[in-house]
């Protein structure tokens, strides 16, 4: 009787320690996630007032200054890895890594709904927004309305990915912290290249950053609330958000 009291106690004390630790990470997750609508909305409306021209121009300016044969070729090498062209093939290669090679059920569906749903989700805000492009020399061809970037929402939300599978695997700290400067920059880097190379403005450029890491916030939260409810339903939990 005493062993099955331990027991229960033992039992109960886990799963308050479970919980509070859950809620923690949904308080964590629910802060960036409302400062990354607030920094879209202030944007969206700004724009919808016309009053973006002497931010975006003078941010414009300010990263022309730095041009130079040199830097327009390695821009333009950037901003093609935020092309759908290359970003297709980091996409397989993990979604066919968690399908096949080391198969896990929930990863091989964030993958997706991440990569997908980015996708989705801004031509949807293109189309709402309508904002033509910069009327700029432009060192890359390209078509379709400016805000928010395309490739600043898609490469903040699948690069983001990426940062939370190397966490969660890589237990190694000095690769796991290296791998997630170099994908840091990368994000960064694909941001400004879109401006530097003239196909963007920057408030383009931070309204897809803010929707990517929102909508990446979102689908890992959504996604494990579902995997935590049936998991503990059949009794094995494996905690992966």
């Amino acid at each position: 009787m005493r062993r099955r009291l331990r027991r229960l106690k033992r039992i109960k004390t886990l799963l308050i320690e479970e919980l509070a630790l859950f809620s923690v990470e949904y308080l964590l997750v629910m802060s960036v996630g409302v400062a990354c609508l607030f920094l879209f909305y202030t944007f969206a409306s700004a724009l919808l007032r016309n009053q973006l021209s002497n931010f975006d121009n003078n941010f414009t300016a300010f990263i022309r200054e730095f041009s130079s044969p040199a830097m327009d070729s390695f821009m333009t090498g950037i901003t093609f890895m935020g092309n759908f062209e290359f970003m297709v093939f980091p996409f397989f290669v993990v979604f066919i890594y968690f399908l096949f090679i080391k198969p896990h059920r929930w990863f091989s569906i964030k993958v997706p709904v991440v990569a997908v749903g980015s996708i989705s989700i801004n031509l949807i805000l293109k189309r709402i927004f309508d904002r033509p492009r910069p009327v700029l020399d432009q060192l890359v061809d390209v078509s379709g309305f400016s805000f928010p970037s395309g490739h600043a929402m898609f490469s903040f939300s699948f690069f983001g990915l990426l940062i939370y599978i190397v966490w969660f695997f890589v237990k190694n700290p000095v690769l796991k912290h290296g791998i997630t400067l170099i994908l840091l920059v990368l994000i960064l880097l694909i941001g400004l290249s879109r401006v530097y190379v003239g196909v963007h403005y920057p408030s383009d450029v931070i309204a897809g950053f803010s929707a990517g890491l929102f909508w990446l916030l979102l689908s890992l939260l959504v996604i494990t609330i579902v995997e935590k409810k049936i998991e503990k339903s059949q009794g094995s939990f494996d905690p992966a958000m």
